[in-house]
Formats: structure tokens, sequence, C-alpha cells
């Protein structure tokens, strides 16, 4: 059997990792500025001070879902083991995630909204439910379709669409049929503007921009007509503070008679008025754009509304600017990539130091994130301080999933991730790590291709020999996964990594004792009060049963 622990989250967008280079343009769109900000894999919130407002363990809120799931016909028990994840939150509330079956091996996954105290005020729909996040007093629901409920959790769209996006002033972009075909509704529901395009954008300023045809790209008007167009616009991204980018075909500087790709600026009028010169760039945000450029000196630079280069490109990597600072990443001694965040005259004023570095977003930014930017060690203020940090230590590194240190503060643990995909837990694999802090030996422990926790934890986490020691014997390190719902991803439920823990193995359990737990109860090593460990083992019934530990509080 398997052992799945259900975390149920949304991907927060602060966090994701955009590495500037990637894609065919680079992102900068504001966002609503935020009061709560996720940690833990968004399973708590905190507030502008680090203090924390809102967990995911809540009694009031288990409780709560515990109702809601049996009201849906799919309660499997006391949820003990539920975990509830958190999104971002969106005009005060924010999208609460959790499994109905968290034991099944594909759990079946809902969602409701929390507001900023914590509480469910809109319950899923149904056991089929999934919403988006709210804008302009709408968001997103999927039930065989998509639609839009209101702040109520009423239907006021119903579920008639292949895909839809958020509401952007009154319009909303929705696909029409199985083809990638798109239009724009109104917040009634009635197709404002039928198109159809083979893409179509957001609204800003009143102009959204569109794809036409195969080769062919402009802006539409909120009647639908095409205001701008020109047959040798390769790409178009929305307009931000007056200026919207353009991918256009030039002449190769050094390739003579090839083709290259540039971009630079056009006005509401259709005329450049910054001409095609970068490879790549970003929306204008607080006067200032992101642009690479390539050649002997290549890097991310700024430029200002009148295309001069106000920064010069002598960066490793960039985000936009927001509340007056942005993230930039230079090349330390070591040849490492460290991020800080420099002003608008291109100073730093939080000197690089972090592996990566999010764009602020209200008073905080998260920093020190994983490949996936869905954990993210610390939060920091506009000077530098920081208001919130994980127990974690330096030990962790941009491939390290979680990093964890011994209660004596000698000896540092991480797990290494080769592979996490949508087939469940079994098909996460990797090497666990454990360093002596004090002369830097490290022994590892690898899990088996295929099978999770293969020589850590043998099927329900009985007790293996092969599991790592720290190098004195004294402690024992081991691992413990959990899945998360990932939109776009093929099956929906991608597993991580959750925690890794310390045993404390010098101290001999005195007696044993055996006790049946119910067939819902979740195995492997778990630590109660402090006091007590208690190890889970499969019996002939389905049941399992615990030995209890007694040990040294850890």
């Amino acid at each position: 059997m398997n052992r799945t622990r259900a975390l149920i989250q949304n991907v927060f967008s602060l966090s994701v990792i955009l590495l500037l280079g990637l894609g065919n343009q680079m992102n900068g769109q504001k966002k609503e500025a935020r009061k709560l900000f996720p940690i833990d894999y968004g399973t708590a919130f905190i507030d502008v001070t680090g203090k924390i407002v809102i967990r995911a363990s809540q009694p009031e809120l288990l409780e709560e879902v515990d109702r809601i799931s049996a009201k849906l016909g799919e309660f499997k028990g006391p949820h003990r083991k539920t975990r509830v994840g958190f999104g971002e939150f969106s005009e005060g509330l924010a999208v609460a995630r959790w499994a109905l079956c968290p034991d099944c091996r594909n759990p079946s996954l809902v969602n409701g909204f929390i507001d900023e105290t914590g509480r469910l005020t809109i319950p899923p729909l149904n056991s089929r439910t999934h919403y988006g996040s709210f804008h302009e007093g709408l968001a997103t629901y999927s039930d065989n379709g998509w639609g839009f409920i209101n702040r109520q959790g009423q239907i006021v769209i119903p579920a008639k669409f292949y895909e839809a996006s958020d509401f952007s002033e009154g319009l909303a972009v929705v696909r029409l049929s199985e083809k990638h075909q798109f239009g724009y509704i109104n917040q009634n529901g009635d197709l404002a503007i039928p198109g159809p395009f083979d893409w179509a954008g957001d609204f800003h300023n009143g102009l959204a921009a569109v794809k036409l045809s195969k080769d062919r790209y402009g802006f539409i008007d909120k009647t639908g007509a095409v205001v701008l167009s020109a047959k040798e616009w390769r790409d178009v991204a929305d307009f931000s503070e007056g200026l919207a980018s353009v991918k256009v075909e030039v002449a190769d500087s050094v390739y003579l008679g090839s083709k290259a790709e540039n971009y630079g600026y056009i006005d509401r009028t259709g005329k450049f008025v910054i001409a095609p010169r970068f490879d790549r760039v970003d929306k204008f945000s607080e006067g200032l754009a992101l642009f690479f450029q390539t050649g002997k000196h290549s890097g991310y630079g700024f430029i200002d509304l009148k295309g001069r280069v106000v920064i010069n490109p002598d960066f490793a990597g960039g985000k936009s600017f927001s509340e007056g600072l942005a993230a930039m990443a230079i090349k330390s001694s070591d040849d490492k990539t460290v991020w800080g965040y420099i002003n608008g005259e291109g100073q730093w004023i939080i000197k690089p130091q972090f592996q990566n570095a999010n764009s602020f977003n209200g008073d905080l930014a998260a920093v020190n994130c994983d490949e996936y930017g869905a954990y993210c060690q610390t939060y920091i203020d506009r000077a530098g301080n920081i208001r919130w940090q994980t127990h974690l230590n330096s030990f962790a590194t941009p491939d390290s999933s979680i990093t964890e240190v011994s209660p004596n503060g000698r000896y540092a643990v991480r797990f290494s991730s080769e592979r996490s995909d949508d087939k469940g837990a079994d098909k996460l694999w990797g090497t666990i790590i454990v360093r002596d802090l004090r002369t830097g030996r490290e022994r590892t422990s690898r899990t088996a291709n295929g099978d999770r926790g293969k020589g850590i934890f043998e099927a329900f986490d009985q007790y293996d020999d092969s599991r790592p020691w720290s190098p004195d014997g004294l402690y024992l390190a081991y691992w413990d996964d959990y899945c998360v719902a990932e939109p776009g991803v093929s099956g929906g439920v991608v597993c991580h990594l959750h925690e890794i823990h310390f045993l404390r193995m010098n101290a001999r359990p005195l007696c044993r004792e055996e006790l049946v737990l119910d067939r819902y109860a979740f195995g492997g090593w778990a630590r109660g009060s402090g006091h007590t460990i208690l190890e889970i083992l499969m019996n002939e019934e389905g049941g399992r049963k615990a030995r209890r530990f007694p040990c040294v509080r850890h």
C-alpha cells in the first residue's frame, strides 16, 4: 500500500522564480499589494511583522473541512491527516484546498475560500469543484467546464466554457471551442467580443493584445475592433504606462543576410517610440523597463520611457521594479549567482546575498526559494531586515528540497530530489545527505528508482538498517513526503519532500507497547508530544499497529 500525505495548495505567484531570459518575453504584471504572505508551502500566513496569523492546522478550520467532506459524501473518518493548503489572497479571499480522501492513491481534490481571519467562508460547490482567485468581484470555477461565482459563492456565470481567465476592465477571456479559439465575455456572461482569436490577452488601458491569425498580431478595443496591427509584428505584449513591447524581424548585425528578432516599444498609435533593438524586454513598471542584451557585454539592465539606458546591462539576472526596488543578480567570485536589490539609480540598497529573490509585493519580499518557487526560506522588508525566517540554515542549496539541523546544532540533513512528477510519491527519488557541520563529513543514502523512500523507508515505514545515521551514530535522519495540487500539471497532483527529521538514537527505550490504530491513521515515524515516537506497522487485516517508544525531547 502507498502512504500518501495530501497537502493541497495553490502555486504562489510571488514565490515562483521567473528566470528572466526563459520564454519569449519577460513577465512584469502589477499585482495587488499583499497584506498576508504565505509560508511553509502555503500552510500558513504571516503579516508584515512576521507574525503567523493563519495556520492550516487551526482546529475550527479542520472541523469545518471534516463537516464539508462528510456533506459531500466523501468522508473517510476523522481527518487527522488532512492537510489544508492555501493560495494567494486576492480581494480579501484565498483559496483553501484539501483532499477528500487523503489515504487514496489518487485523492479527490476540492477547494473553498478563506477570509483574512482564516475562516472558511465559501465551501466547495461539489466534490469536483476547483476555484481560481477573485478579480473584480468574481472568481473562476470548474465543474466539467469553466464559469464564475460571486463573493457569496453563488454561480453567476454557468460553467459552459472550455477555459476562462480572470476579469480585467469588465471583460474576461474564454475559450470557445476545443480548438484554441478565444473571445471575451462581460460580467453577465454574454459574449461581448466573439472573435474568435487564436490567442487573447487581458484588457489594459482599454486595449487587449490578440493573435489574429497564424502570423499576425495586434490590439483590439472593447468593441472588438482591431485598432493596431502590422504584418511585421511577430509578438505583442500588453500596454503598460502607455507603451507596449512588440517583436519584429530585423537584419542580423552579426550574420549578414540573415534575420534576427528584436523587441521595441510602440505607443497607442502603433508608432515605434523605442526602436526594436533588444533581445528580450519586460513591461514598463515605475517608469523603467527591464531588458536583456546579448553581445560583447551581455546582461540585464533598464531603459526609461524615452528608450535611454539608465542602468547598464551589467547584471546576470533581473526582475522589474516594484515598491521602488528591483531584484537583480550578479556573479560572485566563485561564479555563483547571488541576488540583491537596487534602486532606480542602480545603487545597491540590499546587497547581493541571496540564492534567489522575488519582487517586493507590499512591504515584504520572499528570498532563498527552492527551484520551483514553492518554498521560500525568508521574508525581508525594504531595508533588508529579516521579518520571518524558517528554521533551516545555510546548508540549504537551490537543488535541496529542505534542510534541517539536529537538536545539538552539529548535524544538517537535506534531500536532493531527482524527480517529482504527476505519478505520485512513489516516483520521487533522490539522495538524503547528513553532514557533520564541524568536520564537513557527509553520509548519504540513495532512494531507489521509482520506489519512494526505498533504503530509508520500506513499505509503511518499517525499520530499515540502511537509513542514514549521523557520523557519530547519535542521530537518525529520515524524510517524509506530501502531495500538492498544482494547476496545469497532468493528473493534478505532484508529490514532494515534506519534512526531514532527526531521531535521538542514544536513548534506548525501556519499554514498548502495541496498540491498534484505525485504518485511516497514517504510517511512519511521528513526533507526538516531544516525548514519544511512534513506529507504524501494517498488520494482516489491513489495519496498523504502532509501537510506542519513550524518547528524549528533540
